[in-house]
C-alpha cells in the first residue's frame, strides 16, 4: 500500500473560511472545536487536502492571541512526530524505533529551549522598556500605573 501525503492549507490573517480553502463547498471537520479546526474535503491523485481554519482564536477578546507565544513550541513540537511514517512494516519501525524516539526528545528540547529564549526575550524587553527607559525620567514615573497619588 502506497504512503498517502496530506497536504494541509492555512490561512492566512484574512480568516478565508475552509470552504474557499479547499475549493469544496462541503468540507468535514475531522479535528478540532468551533474556533480552530481541521477540515478535510474528497481525496484527489492520492493525497488528503485539509485546511486549518485558526480564525477564531483571534477573533474574540486580545487576550485570546496570547496563544501565539507558544508557536515555537508548538511548530517544534509537531516537527518531533513528523519522525514517524503511518503505513511502514512492523520489522521496519522496530529497527527505527531508537533513532525515532533520539529525535523526538531532541525536537522537544529544542522546542523548550526555544520557548525559553522567547519568554526570554520578552522579559528583557519589558525591563528595558520599565527599568532602563521610563524609570530614569520622572513624568514617566509618575504617569505609570504603578504610581501612588
Amino acid at each position: 500500500m502506497p504512503v498517502r501525503l496530506t497536504e494541509i492549507r492555512i490561512h492566512g490573517v484574512g480568516g478565508t473560511p475552509p470552504e474557499a480553502l479547499l475549493g469544496d463547498p462541503t468540507p468535514v471537520q475531522v479535528a478540532g472545536d468551533r474556533l480552530a479546526g481541521f477540515f478535510r474535503t474528497s481525496d484527489t491523485a492520492g493525497r488528503h487536502r485539509e485546511a486549518y481554519s485558526w480564525g477564531g482564536l483571534t477573533s474574540r477578546a486580545r487576550s485570546r492571541a496570547l496563544w501565539t507565544l507558544l508557536i515555537p513550541s508548538m511548530l517544534m513540537n509537531m516537527a518531533g512526530w513528523m519522525g514517524r511514517l503511518p503505513e511502514v512494516d512492523a520489522a521496519a519501525e522496530a529497527a527505527r524505533a531508537p533513532t525515532t524516539r533520539a529525535f523526538r526528545v531532541a525536537a522537544r528540547l529544542t522546542a523548550l529551549a526555544l520557548t525559553l529564549v522567547a519568554s526570554a526575550l520578552v522579559l528583557m524587553l519589558t525591563v528595558d522598556v520599565l527599568a532602563y527607559q521610563c524609570w530614569g525620567q520622572d513624568a514617566c514615573v509618575a504617569a505609570g500605573p504603578w504610581a501612588t497619588s
